[in-house]
């Protein structure tokens, strides 16, 4: 999925288990033996210096993240150095330096109701994948949420991450599966060490593939451009 020079390596589900940690850092344990990757959520870089190494050394092999809505140039190399893994960002207020920075994966925060004109241009930028940002949904996946998903599945290629329902039953995991859904963000700070664990069983029941839309690949890792355009088709003989 693109976490960074600590790329992820493990892969015993079809679906990725990243844990919002913010707010809740007496959690970390958990994390740590639970989750595939964590995500810490801050507004600006101040204190940063204080606060990433040491979670960074909490974590252990962990992937690390941080979500920044906006991301300054000045700002980007100091979050590798201070062992971010890979970065969450959004599209205004970030620099374009961010795509020349090779040490951090890079996923791009969208809103939902982005036009699918802008949506489909994902495929052009240089990121990993994509981070739905939306709230949890308090009592199980909805109809317009999973829309949403289908949505964006459809007009990229990039991997999606979306925010976990804080009620999640293992039928809404199946539909976020076949909604083209790669990370689920779990907010530990509501669900604790147990809901963690519930979450962890479920994704590895999973099924292995979609029920649907067998035709689709689903990306693992940032793919190399392909060099050369695939040529066409002869058309058949003419009798």
């Amino acid at each position: 999925m693109g976490f960074g020079a600590a790329a992820l390596v493990r892969r015993t589900a079809p679906m990725l288990l990243v844990a919002d940690i913010t707010g809740a850092e007496d959690a970390l344990a958990a994390v740590k033996e639970t989750a595939d990757a964590a995500l810490v959520t801050v507004s600006h870089t101040i204190g940063l210096e204080e606060q990433l190494p040491r979670l960074v050394r909490a974590l252990g092999a962990v992937p690390f993240g941080v979500w920044l809505e906006a991301l300054p140039e000045s700002e980007i190399d100091n979050l590798a150095k201070l062992g971010c893994d890979f970065v969450v960002f959004g599209s205004a207020g970030t620099s374009t330096a961010i795509f020349r920075n090779e040490n951090m994966g890079k996923m791009l925060a969208v809103d939902p109701a982005m036009p699918d004109s802008m949506a489909s241009a994902i495929n052009a930028l240089e990121v990993d994948a994509v981070a739905i940002k939306a709230p949890h949904e308090e009592t199980g996946l909805s109809v317009q949420r999973l829309l949403i998903y289908h949505r964006f599945s459809g007009l990229t290629s990039k991997p999606i991450m979306v925010p976990s329902p804080k009620e999640l039953a293992n039928r809404d995991l199946e539909d976020l599966l076949d909604a083209g859904v790669y990370a689920l963000l779990v907010g530990v700070e509501g669900v604790g060490k147990p809901g963690l664990q519930q979450v962890r069983e479920a994704i590895r029941r999973l099924p292995a593939a979609p029920r649907r839309r067998p035709g689709r690949v689903r990306a693992i890792v940032p793919r190399p451009p392909v060099s050369a355009e695939t040529p066409a088709e002869e058309e058949g003989e003419e009798e």
